[in-house]
């Protein structure tokens, strides 16, 4: 009964913003194979999940792709690349202090890409903490040479 009532209807705007926003996703997938990776094993060495457990920040999910450990990734691009998801309605902000003094960046596409809510999304190395807007998908990456 929600999607029926026409006050909902997304306009030309709102569909537009959905595409780009796509597009972005696909060439941030298609910048570095972390998030093409080809083995359970691949998945159980380099994929970790952070905000987990009873003391977790409600509707936030965090988690890292590793570039380098146990070995270079081919085709990785960066040491890391770390995604912060926040489906709340509301702005929120994680500490993972076992990234602390990381250089992570929002990903180039995301910084030059026409969603200008994702880059307001923010990390301070110093506290290893993420800022992330209401209902955003950020994606960090820590280059290679950092």
């Amino acid at each position: 009964p929600i999607l029926a009532n026409p006050l909902i209807k997304p306009d030309t705007r709102a569909i537009l913003a959905a595409k780009n926003a796509f597009e972005d996703f696909l060439a941030i997938r298609s910048d570095t194979t972390l998030f093409r990776l080809r083995t359970a094993q691949d998945v159980i060495d380099r994929l970790k999940f952070y905000n987990v457990g009873p003391d977790q920040v409600p509707g936030i999910v965090a988690m890292s792709i590793d570039g380098t450990h146990p070995g270079r990734y081919q085709g990785a691009q960066y040491k890391a690349v770390v995604v912060v998801f926040n489906v709340d309605k509301v702005a929120k902000s994680i500490a993972i202090p076992e990234l602390k003094g990381r250089k992570l960046q929002l990903h180039r596409i995301q910084r030059n890409g026409s969603d200008d809510v994702v880059k307001a999304s923010r990390f301070d190395a110093g506290s290893g903490t993420f800022a992330i807007p209401a209902r955003t998908a950020a994606v960090f990456v820590q280059n290679a040479n950092d």
